[in-house]
Formats: C-alpha cells, sequence, structure tokens
C-alpha cells in the first residue's frame, strides 16, 4: 500500500488543469466511486484507506497496477472480486479522469518526447 500524503496530493491535484480537477471533484464522479465501494462490500476504515489509494491514482502518484495489488493483497479480495472492483473503477472513475486529461492535452500543442538513440551504421548488417 503506498502511504497517502495529503499535502503531496493537494499539491498535485492544484497542477491538473482545472477541467481535470471539475471532473474530479464532481458529483458524477463521487456517485460512482461511492458504488464501487458500496459494491464491494468495503465497510469501516477500510472506506477511508481504499479512498486514499484510488486518490493516488487519480492525481498521478500512484498507478493503476499499484492500485489492484493494494485491492488483492490489503483488501484480500479474490481475483474475481477484484476483477469487478477494478472494473467497476475504470469505468466510473478512471476513465472519465483520463478522458479529461486527454482532453486538456489535447487542447496544447504537443511536443514530442526525445528520442536517444544510437547512431546507425548504415553498413552493419541486420537480423
Amino acid at each position: 500500500m503506498k502511504m497517502f500524503d495529503q499535502k503531496e496530493v493537494s499539491r498535485r491535484f492544484a497542477q491538473l488543469p482545472e477541467t481535470v480537477q471539475d471532473v474530479g471533484l464532481s458529483e458524477a464522479l463521487g456517485d460512482a466511486l461511492q458504488q464501487a465501494i458500496t459494491n464491494a462490500g468495503i465497510v469501516g476504515n477500510r472506506i477511508k484507506e481504499c479512498n486514499q489509494q484510488i486518490t493516488l491514482v487519480l492525481v498521478g502518484l500512484s498507478r493503476v497496477e499499484d492500485l489492484e495489488a493494494y485491492v488483492k493483497n490489503d483488501l484480500g479480495f479474490d481475483a474475481q472480486k477484484t476483477a469487478t472492483f477494478m472494473t467497476a473503477l475504470r469505468v466510473g472513475v478512471l476513465t472519465p479522469m483520463r478522458q479529461a486529461l486527454l482532453a486538456s492535452l489535447g487542447n496544447r500543442e504537443a511536443v514530442p518526447p526525445k528520442e536517444e538513440t544510437a547512431p546507425v551504421d548504415p553498413y552493419l548488417e541486420r537480423p
């Protein structure tokens, strides 16, 4: 389980484009998250813990793979329950945030990443 630092999460959230922040704070996303947690039978302190782990993913401080490992290992879900819960999160929570982020990036000029490649010798044989 990743450690949750509210100060760092708030800083990262503030760096997100406003349209992405709006989606993250939307009632629809909150409802989808609550429904997924309720359907999975998560109760007590685990609700807060689970919300924190999902939030880390939403602001880019954790990966979906880390969240899935948390669900399997820390929540102790079997493979089927993990798959069902992760699907609910992907559909109702993660995908809307991802789509908002991609849409906001589409409004900016894309800067291609620098590729560091070794010089190619055209006379070398290739397999």
